[in-house]
């Protein structure tokens, strides 16, 4: 991670990217404005791309685990920062005006 936010994905996922998340980090461009990610999971490629965007969406079809990331979004102690972000189509749409 670039912004030196030491965290790992709390979630355990099948499919997770946690083993190649580096790997894949290393063939995506450094700086971005907008990181979507469609299936967050258990978020190991946000947490290692965390930093390069200036802002980020994160969705998954799971709504259980979306209300996990809004409760640590929530009541996380420290990860304020790191899980202020957008979560929605929604915002999506308000970030580039859309609606």
């Amino acid at each position: 991670m670039s912004d030196g936010l030491d965290i790992q994905p709390f979630f355990c996922r099948v499919g997770t990217k946690k083993k190649v998340s580096k790997q894949l980090a290393s063939m995506i461009p450094p700086n971005y404005k907008l990181y979507v990610e469609p299936f967050v999971g258990g978020g190991a490629m946000f947490v290692e791309l965390y930093g390069r965007a200036d802002k980020y969406v994160i969705n998954d079809l799971d709504t259980d685990l979306i209300q996990g990331w809004k409760l640590l979004k929530k009541k996380g102690v420290g990860l304020s920062p790191f899980l202020d972000e957008k979560h929605s189509l929604e915002e999506y749409n308000k970030f580039y005006n859309k609606t």
